[in-house]
C-alpha cells in the first residue's frame, strides 16, 4: 500500500512538471492527474478507516493458496518464467515526435527479432505481453513469435494505457474487450494471460479480469512463487504469476535512463 501511495505520488509530480513546448500532451492536458489525485486520496481515506475498511482497501487481490508444485519437470530445481514487454512506440505516446517514437520502433524493427534468435539458440519458451495497437503498427511480431511453436502472446492493455488513470469502470472494461478480440484474431487463439500495463489495477481491475476468464495474471508483486489470487476473502481461480522489480530491466535501460547503465553485466 504504501508503494502504491508513492506511485500515484510520483505520477502526480511528474503530472506537475512543465511540458517543454512541442513535446505533446501532459498529464494535465489529458485530465489524468486529476483522476490519479482522487484515487490517491480514497486510498488514504480507506487507510485511515475503521478495521473492515482497511481489510477493504487490500482486499482486491491477495495471496491465496501457493501453487509451486512439490516437483519441477525432468528433476529441475528451479523454474524461471522469462516475459517481455512490448511497448514499442506506444511508451511516447505524451512525447510523438520522430526520435524519441524511434527508440521504440527499435524494439520491433530490431529488439525482437535478436530476442527471438537468443531464444532459439537456448529453446527457451517465453510469453510476449503486447498492447493491441503495438501489433497494428508491427504485424508482423505475431508471426515471427508464433512460428516457433514454443511461445505465448498475452495481453497489456490497448495503448499501454494506465488503467488507474481511467477512472471509469465501463471504459476501463470496454478496453480490455478490445484488446482481447485484436490479439485473438491477430494471433488465431483467445489470449490466456495478462499484464497490467505499467502494472497499475485500478479498483475494478482485477474483477474485470477475473470475468474476462483469463488464467492467468502477470502484475502483482506479493510473493516469488505462483499463487491462486484471493479476492475479498474469497478463491477467485486466477493464477498469479508475480513480477520483481528487480528482474525488471526497463528501470535501467528504460527511455529514462538514457543509457545510464548500459552493460548487462552491471545489471545482472
Amino acid at each position: 500500500l504504501d508503494q502504491r501511495e508513492q506511485d500515484l505520488s510520483q505520477r502526480l509530480q511528474d503530472a506537475a512538471q512543465p511540458q517543454p513546448k512541442g513535446e505533446g500532451k501532459s498529464l494535465r492536458d489529458t485530465g489524468e492527474r486529476e483522476k490519479i489525485a482522487e484515487d490517491l486520496s480514497q486510498q488514504r481515506q480507506r487507510l485511515a478507516g475503521t478495521e473492515e475498511q482497511i481489510r477493504q482497501a487490500v482486499g482486491t487481490a491477495r495471496v491465496g493458496r501457493k501453487l509451486t508444485p512439490k516437483a519441477w519437470p525432468n528433476g529441475a530445481r528451479v523454474a524461471v518464467c522469462l516475459s517481455f514487454d512490448v511497448d514499442n512506440e506506444l511508451l511516447q505516446r505524451a512525447n510523438p515526435l520522430p526520435v524519441p517514437v524511434s527508440t521504440g520502433e527499435y524494439g520491433a524493427t530490431t529488439s525482437i527479432p535478436r530476442i527471438l534468435d537468443l531464444l532459439d539458440r537456448h529453446e527457451v519458451p517465453a510469453t510476449f505481453f503486447i498492447p493491441a495497437m503495438g501489433v497494428m503498427l508491427h504485424p508482423e511480431m505475431v508471426p515471427a513469435i508464433l512460428k516457433r511453436g514454443r511461445h505465448e502472446i498475452g495481453v497489456h492493455g490497448w495503448v499501454h494505457e494506465f488503467w488507474p488513470g481511467i477512472g471509469d469502470a465501463a471504459k476501463e472494461q470496454r478496453l480490455l474487450a478490445q484488446s482481447i478480440e485484436y490479439l485473438t484474431k491477430a494471433t488465431g487463439k483467445r489470449p490466456v494471460g495478462v499484464r497490467a500495463p505499467s502494472s497499475g489495477f485500478s479498483p475494478q481491475t482485477f474483477d474485470l479480469i477475473r470475468k474476462a476468464g483469463f488464467l492467468y495474471d502477470s502484475s502483482l508483486l506479493a510473493a516469488d512463487e505462483p499463487y491462486e489470487i484471493v479476492s475479498n476473502g474469497q478463491p477467485s481461480g486466477v493464477i498469479e504469476l508475480p513480477i520483481s522489480e528487480v528482474g525488471n530491466d526497463y528501470v535501467y535501460y528504460g527511455e529514462n535512463a538514457n543509457g545510464a547503465l548500459p552493460s548487462p553485466d552491471a545489471v545482472f
